[in-house]
């Protein structure tokens, strides 16, 4: 792990030692390293969005992408905390697909 220093207005400083005194954190450090982390999984999730909306459309129709998308829901269900929803998710999802 690296050392990095940085400098911070007192009020911000109080902030911090705040959080991490009230056990929001368990140091200065994992504080940083997780609002650095939420902000790099930010900037990841814009460049995607981007990445997205300049891409071409698709050429499936949209009961493939909806076929595509059970494959999916069907192979992460083994391992998902979802399984106990995905009973009526399907149903609600069968009816939002029959209602269109």
């Amino acid at each position: 792990m690296a050392t990095m220093t940085i400098l911070l207005s007192d009020e911000l400083k109080e902030f911090v030692e705040h959080e991490v005194e009230a056990g929001a954190f368990a140091s200065v450090s994992e504080y940083m390293n997780q609002l650095i982390e939420a902000r790099r999984d930010d900037v990841e999730l814009q460049e995607k969005i981007i990445e997205g909306l300049a891409s071409p459309l698709s050429d499936l129709t949209s009961e493939e992408i909806h076929a595509q998308a059970r494959q999916i829901a069907r192979g992460y269900s083994a391992d998902s905390a979802m399984d106990a929803r995905l009973p009526e998710a399907r149903r609600e999802f069968s009816e939002d697909a029959s209602e269109n």
